[in-house]
């Protein structure tokens, strides 16, 4: 299973209390034990440090998130897409469904990494007209109180 990861699911991998961090923490659990194929697009950093910096996160904090991040790119727990790879699909998406920049590149990061699953906690990504569009490459839009995780 290749699964496409965005920005609102990592950073519960590292904000506390939030809602579904059970869930997202399991999710990476098994990104990490290479269970699933991770793929995430280079944006995806930039947004977690703007959420932690909102968040009123210490720098130092961020910095070392940002590290962790980085590292699963560089041992292939996830692989790194470019925006410049997904640009044009990005362009498309955005006009047709009239989504934000961002969420266009995540998904197109899923269609251009031919991922089978597209996780996000993003309400603009889980409307129906997204999951209508993401029929068409095989791709299923989910959030993450759609993943189990082990009882204790």
């Amino acid at each position: 299973m290749t699964a496409t990861i965005d920005a609102s699911v990592v950073v519960k991998w590292f904000k506390e209390n939030e809602e579904f961090s059970q869930e997202s923490l399991e999710l990476l659990r098994r990104i990490r034990d290479f269970e699933i194929k991770g793929v995430m697009n280079e944006w995806v950093i930039l947004e977690v440090i703007r959420a932690l910096t909102k968040c009123k996160y210490e720098r130092s904090k961020i910095h070392e998130i940002q590290h962790i991040i980085e590292s699963m790119f560089d041992i292939g727990a996830l692989r790194k897409i470019t925006v410049s790879e997904v640009l044009p699909q990005a362009a498309g998406i955005a006009s047709e469904l009239g989504l934000y920049a961002a969420d266009s590149v995540h998904l197109a990061t899923a269609i251009v990494s031919h991922s089978d699953t597209l996780w996000t906690e993003d309400s603009h990504l889980l409307s129906m007209k997204a999951k209508n569009f993401c029929r068409k490459f095989g791709i299923k839009l989910k959030s993450l109180d759609q993943i189990s995780t082990p009882k204790s």
